[in-house]
């Protein structure tokens, strides 16, 4: 497990991969399918599946020449839910054959947990295509420039870039798309942030290994990992298909405890809706919500998520106990603005922040905050982020009024951190999986100038994927909230958060 988690977060760390697919190696990917990887091979995925060549197929599937089924099997994968019909004839006529109609209810079982696999397949072979480098591919991937198909024509012209040996860029976001989703948020935000995805391209897992053993440890070799970690990706790849964020915008109540308060959670990127919300109702068995003519999955009573469309996703959550802004940010989605004025304290403060950092976030801190000793004596909070020469940098700076009582958090906080350097270091010489972590939190300093307090920190990485997570703790280091003793529902007992670094 250790060798795994570490191997999830090199790649992350790696940076420059924004897409679900530029996790999956290609030489994996196309072991696992039993596909060579050929100039020919490739080719034939991206042939228009005939699905009437299932008749034949499924003949084969059933039949005593072993060889002949699992060549069968694999064709009848690339052609997809549209071979179906043929299958289920197959597993009619393989009655009174256990084993044979074994292999046919396995494979429809394939199918349908595996759905998106023949557009995630073709995906991989224009990606493969580009890689292979060689010319005679470009007649195939022409055409490809005009696909419909989610993904297929941007994919084409990456791998004809590569063939032709030109830069290509990935289309990303514009901020001006981006921050229209900050005044999206309700009003009653405490803290509001947002994570910026560089456009990125596949990632080359093999460096990404090669560095990893460098780093030591034990149990399972990395490279043994790998195709165990495609297998997965390759799976959740197979029920939603390709996968792209672009941004993350969060916004958190200033009011939250055990009955209280709301996390808003706004993605942005590109996904095939269809195939999503069908994960949602399957994987999560949500029930569902209509709410102003837009369905709402709740995978249970603290979660509610919709899909306006297939480049923003909503997640709204909360105590179950609380009243979640879901209809409010239905409305907001559809009006193009949210209650969350520019006008406001937030955002008034929002626009003193450097919001074309990767990584940044404002809070105003509100009672329910300062219930915590090391944020007592702050009004404020903002933070920003840089990435440059592979590391990322962080910025917090905290704003009081009292000079004393800063210096005073300060210097308890420093005291939390000389504990958690030493507990992580610790940790890091048993599990170099947490390394990273370990070498982010010892390069936390705190420096305070009377009533303002400046923190900084870097880590190794320019993936802002991955950096996403490290301010969480930068933050959390910062102490968590209080919302007093556990709190005895009658339908739920909720616990109190685990208290930061001591």
């Amino acid at each position: 497990m250790a060798s795994s988690m570490m191997l999830m977060m090199a790649l992350m760390g790696g940076g420059g991969a924004n897409d679900l697919a530029d996790f999956i190696d290609t030489n994996s990917y196309w072991a696992l399918q039993s596909v060579e990887v050929t100039l020919p091979a490739m080719k034939a995925q991206l042939a228009s599946a005939d699905a009437s060549a299932a008749v034949t197929l499924c003949k084969d599937l059933i039949g005593d020449d072993e060889a002949k089924s699992r060549a069968a099997a694999a064709k009848i994968k690339s052609i997809g839910m549209a071979a179906m019909p043929h299958l289920e004839k197959a597993a009619r006529d393989a009655q009174g054959k256990p084993e044979k109609a074994a292999r046919v209810q396995n494979l429809i079982g394939q199918l349908y947990a595996n759905v998106q696999g023949p557009a995630v397949r073709r995906l991989m072979a224009i990606r493969t295509l580009g890689e292979l480098k060689k010319r005679d591919a470009l007649a195939t991937l022409q055409p490809l420039l005009k696909s419909k198909i989610l993904f297929e024509a941007e994919y084409a012209r990456a791998a004809i870039a590569a063939i032709e040996g030109k830069e290509f860029k990935r289309p990303g976001l514009l901020a001006k798309e981006r921050m229209k989703d900050i005044w999206l948020l309700p009003a009653g935000c405490g803290v509001v942030g947002q994570v910026t995805i560089p456009p990125g391209k596949p990632i080359d897992i093999a460096k990404v290994i090669k560095t990893m053993g460098s780093m030591g440890g034990g149990g399972q070799k990395p490279q043994d990992m790998l195709p165990q970690l495609t297998s997965m990706i390759v799976m959740a790849a197979g029920q939603v298909g390709n996968v792209r964020i672009d941004a993350v915008t969060i916004g958190v109540a200033d009011d939250v405890g055990n009955r209280s308060g709301f996390v808003v959670v706004i993605v942005r990127g590109l996904y095939d809706t269809k195939a999503l919300k069908q994960m949602l109702l399957q994987a999560a068995r949500s029930n569902t919500e209509t709410i102003d003519g837009t369905e709402v999955f709740k995978p249970d009573n603290e979660f509610a998520i919709f899909l306006p469309s297939s480049d923003r996703l909503v997640l709204v959550a909360g105590p179950r106990k609380a009243q979640t802004p879901v209809a409010e940010m239905i409305a907001a989605v559809k009006a193009g603005k949210g209650a969350l004025a520019a006008d406001s304290d937030m955002g008034k403060l929002i626009k003193t922040v450097d919001t074309t950092s990767p990584i940044w976030a404002a809070s105003k801190l509100s009672e329910t905050y300062r219930k915590e000793s090391l944020l007592a004596p702050f009004d404020t909070m903002t933070m920003t982020s840089k990435i440059a020469n592979g590391m990322q940098t962080f910025k917090l700076v905290a704003v009081g009024t009292d000079a004393d009582k800063v210096a005073q958090a300060v210097k308890e906080f420093d005291g939390h951190m000389a504990e958690g350097r030493r507990e992580t270091a610790k940790h890091a010489e048993r599990m170099p999986a947490i390394k990273p972590m370990a070498d982010f939190i010892a390069s936390i300093k705190a420096k305070a100038d009377g009533t303002e307090v400046t923190v900084t920190a870097s880590m190794k990485g320019s993936s802002a994927l991955m950096g996403m997570f490290m301010p969480m703790m930068m933050l959390h280091a910062e102490g968590p909230v209080d919302h007093g003793p556990i709190e005895k529902h009658d339908d739920a007992v909720e616990v109190k958060p685990a208290p930061g670094p001591r």
